[in-house]
This record gives structure tokens, sequence and C-alpha cells, in this order.
């Protein structure tokens, strides 16, 4: 085999793998739009007091200083939107 023919089966070899790599690329990981309240913003997020009586509104639910709330069912809010549904 002369060594024009190795260099062009090298060479075809290189641009196959270039290919087969090129066109079965993994899809990228979707983005994550459910975080754990815990990754809102890259930081953990600080309990804010809620006072509440048994009789008020807003009794049993969690307050975050990022914006998230959970209400008594475990359902995560983000700035007033609902982001998690609890199963």
């Amino acid at each position: 085999m002369k060594s024009e023919d190795i260099v062009t089966l090298i060479a075809g070899g290189i641009l196959a793998y270039v290919a087969w790599k090129t066109f079965t690329r993994t899809p990228a990981a979707p983005q994550v739009v459910n975080k754990p309240i815990n990754a809102v913003g890259g930081m953990y997020a600080k309990n804010v007091t809620n006072s509440a009586l048994p009789s008020e509104p807003g009794y049993a639910w969690q307050y975050f200083d990022n914006g998230t709330a959970i209400d008594p069912q475990g359902n995560y809010y983000l700035n007033g939107n609902l982001v998690w549904s609890a199963p």
C-alpha cells in the first residue's frame, strides 16, 4: 500500500468520525423551570416570618426572601406564579 493511500484512508476516517460526531450529538439538557427553592437565583433563600393566625388567609403558607412561597398543599409559587404543583 502506498503512503498516499494510507494518508487518504486516515483522512477519510477522520472525516467520517467528525461527520458522525456532528450529526449524532445528544441534545442539550432542557432548562430546569421548576427549580428547588435553594436554587432560585443561585443561592439559598431565607425564610420570612409569617405571622398570620389560623383564621387568616395566609396561615400555613411559607414565604422566602427571593419571592418564593409554598402553600399549605405544597405547591411552589415564584413571584405569584405557580412553578411546581405537589403530586
